[in-house]
């Protein structure tokens, strides 16, 4: 499957405060994953059957000059 329900809601374009992990391995925000305003993360493609997904939430990102 490519949907999951989380605890928290994010909207579109908000990936890159949420850091995912599939296996061990980072997926990259936007492109692996997409959020839709809702509770729901949504996987470009499913992850494989018996990996752990982790979710870290609450990042957001600041620049500088």
């Amino acid at each position: 499957r490519t949907t999951f329900t989380m605890s928290y809601s994010y909207s579109a374009g908000q990936e890159a405060q949420v850091l995912i992990y599939v296996g061990n391995v980072f997926q990259n925000p936007g492109v692996a994953y997409t959020f839709d305003g809702t509770t729901t993360v949504t996987f470009t493609s499913a992850p494989p059957l018996g990996q752990t997904i982790v979710i870290l939430h609450n990042f957001a990102s600041t620049a500088t000059a």
